[in-house]
């Protein structure tokens, strides 16, 4: 059976959900961690020995692969000299999808085909971001 998606309805949806926001959260907190590492020259392994922990702990919380405490993300602050503030803020007026998403067609969904076999990491987003194409196979060894 076809199911009839809209975008509209599918943002509606995510953003009610706690793990939208959580993946946000952890995403810009790893952005803002591998620009500081990369700012400083600070491999993995340097970080992991600052804060007692094993290389392979700080690349779990960089793929998002990990859930991590405030501990850990106060330690990892603290580590790259920086201090860790979270906020709670009100919420600002919603932005308005509905301009673009208007434009999308209903689209009639048969089967999903996951586009990635890992999440993708703060590293691919970077690519992106600075305009750089990335095929499949690059987002699958970036990953």
């Amino acid at each position: 059976m076809n199911k009839t998606y809209d975008f509209k309805s599918l943002f509606a949806d995510a953003r009610k959900d706690p793990a939208y926001w959580l993946e946000g959260a952890v995403l810009s907190f790893t952005e803002d961690m591998l620009k500081i590492m990369d700012d400083q020259g600070m491999s993995r392994s340097e970080l992991a020995r600052r804060i007692g922990t094993s290389p392979a702990y700080i690349t779990k919380i960089l793929r998002g692969s990990t859930n991590f405490t405030f501990e850990s993300v106060v330690k990892i602050a603290m580590a790259l000299e920086c201090e860790f503030k979270p906020q709670l803020k009100p919420k600002v007026a919603a932005v308005r999808t509905s301009d673009w998403l208007d434009d999308f067609e209903p689209c009639h969904v048969t089967s999903f085909r996951p586009l990635y076999t890992e999440m993708p990491t703060a590293q691919h987003y970077r690519a992106v971001a600075a305009n750089q194409e990335m095929d499949h196979d690059s987002l699958a060894a970036v990953a």
